[in-house]
């Protein structure tokens, strides 16, 4: 039975927290004046973006990922897919996939983790394919750009415990990334990682902590996020300044990055008119903002092209290669057990096989 009531009552909600986002960015909208933060790279809150033609080579990887946890053994399959677009004059005229249109996805069968630990190894064996693959695509190809699909640095929830067999692996996988800066700088390629559905707060922790607000605005920004509040804030065709991803001595990730760890910087671009606001993380140039316009510029001019959906084509091209079809991790299931027969290790779960609902 339907709970009308309970439904106002989260209608009601929703609308209330809304009109008080409006007014907290018509409020910020209305502040001009240059201001100086630590966290910040540029003194404006809001800054226009320009359209820009586009030449060259730009790059994009995304990887995917299959797993399914038996009774003893976790059954992980990942790949990875770099797609170079050629352009001139803004108009595709060539594109190349890397290392193959659908590449061949890899076998992993970690044994003996529990549940947290199956889950570090399958988000580090598919980081450290991705993060390889990027590597490999710009060695090889020398794109102006290669965007990742995510940040250009782990999740905190990827990281394992030290205690953790696992560690091992994240280890590796850092090294990875150092690589792919390390080659990309060689290369003189701009490193961008594209957050399409951002949760961050980091741009509302600046505002809350530098901006006079009231006891209820401050209220209103806890019970939401960057790119929800900047939907109100932005209007088509602007970005935010740029600022620090985090301080390095408060995240542990950034701590792992040593050298790298203050070049780890974020907008977000609103590009079209009926979506949100995109998160970009991006390797900051040596010398600061030297690239950060034309950065923003190419992100823009990429993804401007669908009124209600702002994302590089390159991206989405990479994303589609990457993608893995659930039937393939049956397959190699049925290939598994038709080999080794019926064995404890690999018995499926029984709350997968239960008989009954």
């Amino acid at each position: 039975m339907i709970n009308e009531h309970a439904i106002n009552e989260a209608i009601q909600k929703i609308r209330s927290n809304e009109g008080l986002q409006l007014k907290i960015a018509k409020k910020l909208r209305d502040h001009t004046a240059e201001f100086t933060f630590k966290e910040s790279l540029e003194n404006r809150l809001i800054l226009p973006v320009n359209d820009s033609i586009v030449e060259g080579k730009i790059a994009a990887v995304d990887g995917g990922l299959l797993a399914e946890e038996l009774h003893s053994i976790d059954l992980v399959l990942t790949r990875a897919c770099g797609v170079v677009f050629d352009y001139k004059n803004s108009k595709l005229v060539k594109n190349i996939c890397y290392p193959s249109s659908f590449p061949d996805y890899e076998v992993s069968t970690p044994t003996a983790l529990d549940s947290h630990e199956a889950i570090w190894f399958r988000n580090i064996a598919r980081l450290e394919k991705e993060i390889r693959t990027a590597a490999d695509t710009i060695s090889k190809y020398s794109p102006k750009a290669m965007f990742l699909d995510g940040s250009i640095i782990p999740q905190v929830s990827d990281k394992p415990s030290k205690e953790s067999e696992t560690y091992v692996q994240y280890e590796k996988l850092i090294s990875e990334y150092f690589r792919l800066f390390s080659i990309a700088e060689e290369k003189g390629c701009m490193l961008a990682g594209i957050i399409k559905d951002s949760r961050g707060k980091q741009f509302l922790n600046i505002i809350e902590k530098h901006f006079k607000l009231s006891l209820e605005e401050v209220a209103t920004l806890h019970k939401t996020n960057d790119s929800s509040f900047l939907y109100n804030l932005l209007q088509e065709k602007e970005r935010t300044f740029a600022f620090k991803y985090a301080s390095a001595a408060e995240h542990p990730i950034l701590r792992d990055f040593r050298q790298y760890s203050d070049r780890i910087a974020s907008f977000y671009l609103r590009a079209v008119k009926y979506d949100r606001p995109l998160r970009v993380d991006f390797l900051l140039p040596k010398k600061d903002g030297e690239r950060l316009e034309e950065l923003s510029s190419l992100i823009y001019s990429l993804s401007k092209h669908n009124s209600q959906y702002a994302y590089p084509a390159v991206l989405i091209e990479a994303d589609l290669r990457a993608a893995m079809d659930p039937k393939e991790l049956e397959i190699v299931y049925n290939r598994i057990f038709s080999s080794i027969g019926l064995r404890s290790s690999i018995f499926k779960l029984r709350r997968n096989i239960r008989p009954f609902r």
